[in-house]
């Protein structure tokens, strides 16, 4: 799973790949919780996957919780 986002101001659009290499799309925000620490709150589009376990079938999509230290 990788990602590369573009964030400006609160907001983030990113776009990467899922565990087998399908693409993935995210919209979300970024709230600054102190200084160096932040959280990232991404709703993450999988229409383009494919479930392997039911192939014709993109997985669901999901929320994502992530935090982030900058140093």
């Amino acid at each position: 799973d990788s990602r590369l986002f573009v964030k400006l101001g609160y907001g983030a659009f990113g776009l990467g790949t899922n565990q087998d290499g399908e693409p993935q799309f995210t919209v979300g925000g970024y709230y600054n919780v102190i200084d160096n620490l932040g959280v990232n709150l991404d709703y993450v589009i999988n229409q383009l996957t494919d479930d392997n376990a039911d192939p014709g079938n993109p997985y669901a999509d999901e929320l994502r919780v992530s935090i982030s230290v900058n140093f």
